[in-house]
């Protein structure tokens, strides 16, 4: 089975690729900087951006079974990195035939006083989404 990564250099991007392939499956490794991806003969790097297009994420994924979605902009740009792309990778996978989304979000989950921000935040996704 193999899994796309899409933010593979990340805190949780470096370390889950170790995961998957101790669980017997390959992975292909996207993120803006190859030289950050885990190098192991199982994964493969590929350049990938949340800011490209649908159809540019398309072939970055290419032909897996699921992805996994562990990319963020550590609140530095939330529409177009975190929610927008987000998004666009969503169709790139439901374009591609893949039916396996892994959506990753740690955001404030040190920080429980801001918790309450984080439930009016992930309304106003949940309405944007729905939208699309």
């Amino acid at each position: 089975m193999k899994i796309f990564i899409a933010g593979a250099f990340g805190r949780v991007g470096t370390k889950l690729p170790r995961d998957l392939i101790n669980d017997g499956y390959e992975v292909i490794a996207g993120a803006r900087h190859l030289e950050k991806v885990v190098k192991n003969r199982r994964v493969t790097p590929v350049k990938f951006d949340l800011h490209e297009s649908v159809e540019e994420m398309r072939q970055a994924i290419g032909d897996v079974d699921a992805i996994y979605f562990t990319a963020g902009s550590g609140a530095k740009d939330l529409l177009q990195t975190d929610a927008f792309g987000a998004v666009k990778l969503m169709q790139a996978a439901a374009k591609n035939g893949i039916k396996r989304f892994v959506m990753l979000s740690a955001l404030f989950s040190l920080e429980p006083t801001r918790w309450r921000q984080l439930v009016l935040i992930y309304l106003a996704s949940l309405g944007f989404l729905h939208r699309q």
